[in-house]
This record gives C-alpha cells, structure tokens and sequence, in this order.
C-alpha cells in the first residue's frame, strides 16, 4: 500500500523488481508514480536473475539501506541478510495469476474430461481391468474386475494389488519391464486369462496394467468360430469343361449348357 512504501521511505528504502530481456525499466508503475507524486528518495532496481536479484540486495545493504521492496524473491533474500523485507505485487503480476490459474482450471477439465472418457469404455468392457502406479497402488479398477476379484472399486482404488490379489501381483514386470502375456490361472473357481503389461515412459516404469479374461468364455467363442466353419456349404466340383467328349455333338451340348446355365 502507499502507506508501507512511505513508511519505508523513511528508513532508507530500495525497490527492486524483476526485469525482463531488454527491459531497461521494469519497476512497478504503480510504485513509480506513487514516489513522483510524493517526491520519495526511492532507488529503483531491476534484475534478470535469482543470482542478479541476491547481488543487488547485498550491494543495497552495504550501501546502508535497511528496506527492500519487491516480490516474494526480493523480500525472502533480504530477510536472509538482516533486512526487512516489503512484498509488492503489481495489477500484471495479479492479472498473470488470473491466468496461470484459469488456464491451470482449464486443462483441468481437458483430463478430466479424458478420464471419464476413459472410464466410460472401461466399464463396458467384459475384460477385467486394472492399473498400479509406480507403488504398486490401483489407480483404475473396472467394474469387470470387480466381478473377478469380488471387491468393489471404492475399497480397491489406492490399495496395493498386491494385498488384494497376490497371485496376480504386477511387481514382477514392473521389475522387468518386460510383458507377460496369455497366463492361465485359476483364481477362485474359475479359470482366467492373464496379461501383465508395464507402463514405461521416458522417465521410467510409471506402473503397469493387468487384464483378466474368462477362459471358459474364449473357449465358447473358439467352439462357435469352428461350427460356422463346418457348416460352409461345398463349393461346385466339376465344370462343363470336364465333361468328356469332343464330338460335335457334345460341344453343342456344352454351348447350349452355356447359354441356358
């Protein structure tokens, strides 16, 4: 406010504030105009760096300057030495604020708009899906997982799989890092399909999914595949070419078969 810029007018004030590359001036306007109006013996300062912003504060306290006003950066390195440090903000500082969260709420909405994207299709798989991060914690869990494992998403989700299932534990492949697909296993009474994959990302293995599927349910569309095999109908077995014969009579006879076929 005014009143703590005039305060520190009276204890031998400094402003400094961050500039940009090639800005000569960037104090705060608000501050400039307040000490024209007052006519303040106020220094201003910019800087380019967190290391040009310590240096500057050093060389105001051995020029006996006792207050700083900036930003957070500016007041925190002068507390550090001994001085009394002011915040100041500018209306642009609020206004990049504004923006930096406005833009933060948007994307946002962006994921989750591609998590309950996500979600709606794996709640209609009949797959049984589930995924762990880097700890081994599930983060997704379908409702088809909840039909093989018996626990609903809500007690499942930020468990370890492990604790859950540890038959079907995905420590290994996060290890690793290699797939294990098309596992037979029996969980329970039933006999499963399981596919272990990590998820590696540039910075390392960030988890890994794993997949359950009923054996006896891809065992039924492998016996429906082969009936409807068996039942193609045969093809033809001869043509009219393969009628013996060269007779004029029987190339008449295979003329008209042509026409009338």
């Amino acid at each position: 406010t005014g009143f703590d810029v005039d305060e520190c007018a009276g204890h031998g004030a400094a402003h400094l504030t961050a500039g940009g590359a090639g800005d000569a001036a960037a104090t705060y306007p608000e501050v400039d105009e307040f000490v024209r109006t007052f006519s303040l013996a106020i220094p201003a300062y910019t800087y380019l760096t967190e290391d040009d912003a310590a240096a500057r504060v050093k060389a105001l306290k051995q020029e006996g300057v006792q207050v700083v006003v900036g930003p957070g950066l500016v007041t925190d390195l002068a507390d550090k030495i001994g001085l009394i440090g002011v915040f100041l903000y500018s209306g642009n500082s609020v206004r990049g604020a504004l923006e930096d969260v406005i833009e933060a709420a948007r994307l946002r909405r962006i994921e989750s708009g591609r998590r309950d994207y996500v979600n709606t299709i794996l709640a209609h798989l009949n797959e049984g899906v589930a995924a762990v991060d880097a700890e081994g914690r599930i983060q997704t869990y379908n409702p088809a997982m909840e039909r093989f494992l018996g626990t609903p998403p809500a007690a499942a989700l930020g468990r370890k799989l492990q604790t859950l299932a540890p038959a079907l534990s995905l420590d290994g492949v996060m290890h690793s890092g290699s797939k294990e697909l098309e596992a037979i296993h029996k969980l329970g009474d039933k006999m499963v399909v399981v596919n272990r994959i990590p998820i590696i990302t540039e910075a390392g293995t960030a988890g890994a999914v794993l997949t359950l599927q009923d054996a006896n349910a891809i065992h039924r569309v492998d016996r429906n595949l082969r009936s409807r095999s068996r039942a193609r109908p045969a093809g033809v077995r001869y043509s009219l070419d393969d009628l013996a014969g060269a007779s004029p009579a029987m190339h008449h006879l295979r003329e008209l078969a042509r026409r009338y076929a």
